[in-house]
């Protein structure tokens, strides 16, 4: 990739976003704002900005990152790459700018997904994370003021309140991964092949399947993959092409909209599963990973130490336990489900529409909810 020079002076802005690929879905939060992306991914640097991170003496991200704040000078920067590290130590740095992160998937004490706490070097002002447990875990790596305000893009999704009578199953299909791919189990030495894990997955789908003919119930699998195609011909190669319904990946709302519509939700590992809980939909969650990577920080509910087995979820995911908890989510009442849902909410993501906790707390910076499009459309 070859690096690009830009050779104008950046503007000054009231709000600084770092990162392109989810600007969109925060730069709608400060409408009457001067708001600027930068985007560290794109093979283009700006050269007063490398020029002004001498001043820091880092020819580093860190200091290009620094020297475009004190070039622009706004009053707020703000990211969902909410594990970038150099956002981590950028107000070592820029102590007069405030700096807000909202996290954007599930962290692990894996470093590759949470970095490690340095000294007094990693710090910021507002943290907006998933839930209380993941600020207590947040907290032992970074200096901020935390916030559990829920998915940030679960948020901004209406609720649909018309349940159907399908069973819904959250693929975590990507298509661009060999079957020979390899995943590292946690000690470094070994590990499992990509083919290997959905050999796993795709026995719970079975299983799924067969209880979904014994309730008259249609199986619906949601897709992850922007390649529809791909990812629809290896469910109909595994499960049969009559057996399903596939509903390719559109938007995010989209996708909140269909787990809103399900009677049940199946997911074998992914955010959108722990977003729909969220919203209060009956959600099971059959995670194998944890214990066949041996990555004990990936178990639902971590770093609170659950049960492997619990009454909407299993890890063991063998027929009869997969049999048990559809059962419980097909006939406990309303009532009951709620109260299962409080009994763990510290564990599930807070859901709050609008993102008005997001918005109050950057008020004085100018944020304020936008009109959210309906999950219908």
């Amino acid at each position: 990739m070859t690096l690009r020079l830009e050779w104008r002076l950046p503007r000054r802005v009231d709000v600084l976003i770092v990162f392109g690929d989810t600007s969109h879905q925060l730069r709608e939060y400060f409408p009457q704002k001067r708001v600027s992306v930068l985007d560290l991914d794109e093979p283009t640097r700006n050269v007063f900005a490398l020029i002004a991170s001498l001043i820091f003496r880092r020819l580093t991200v860190l200091g290009y990152l620094a020297g475009y704040v004190a070039l622009t000078r706004p009053r707020l920067v703000l990211s969902m790459q909410d594990n970038f590290e150099p956002l981590w130590r950028l107000k070592a740095l820029c102590p007069d700018v405030a700096i807000a992160l909202v996290q954007n998937g599930l962290r692990t004490d894996e470093l590759s997904s949470t970095p490690l706490h340095v000294e007094d070097q990693c710090q910021v002002d507002y943290f907006f994370c998933f839930s209380t447990d993941a600020a207590k875990f947040l907290r032992s790596r970074l200096n901020a003021h935390f916030t559990p305000a829920g998915s940030f893009r679960n948020n901004y999704s209406h609720r649909v309140n018309s349940p159907e009578r399908h069973v819904s199953y959250i693929s975590t299909y990507r298509c661009d991964l060999a079957p020979s791919h390899v995943v590292r189990i946690q000690d470094g030495k070994s590990g499992i092949t990509y083919q290997q894990i959905w050999a796993y997955r795709l026995a719970v789908i079975h299983t799924v399947l067969e209880i979904c003919k014994v309730n008259s119930s249609r199986l619906r699998i949601l897709g992850k993959d922007l390649d529809h195609k791909s990812e629809h011909d290896f469910f109909a190669a595994a499960l049969g092409d009559s057996s399903f319904d596939f509903v390719p990946r559109r938007d995010q709302h989209f996708q909140h909209a269909e787990t809103d519509r399900a009677r049940i939700v199946v997911s074998t590992g992914s955010t959108l599963g722990l977003e729909s809980l969220s919203r209060g939909n009956r959600t099971a969650i059959f995670d194998q990973m944890p214990a066949l990577l041996n990555q004990p920080s990936q178990r639902f509910g971590w770093p609170s130490v659950l049960p492997t087995e619990g009454p909407f979820w299993s890890e063991s995911a063998t027929a009869d336990r997969i049999a048990i908890v559809i059962r419980f989510l097909i006939e406990c009442s309303d009532a009951e489900w709620q109260s299962t849902l409080r009994e763990y909410q510290t564990q599930i993501p807070v859901f709050n529409p609008g993102n008005s906790l997001f918005c109050e707390k950057l008020k004085h910076f100018g944020a304020q909810s936008p009109r959210r499009p309906s999950s219908d459309s």
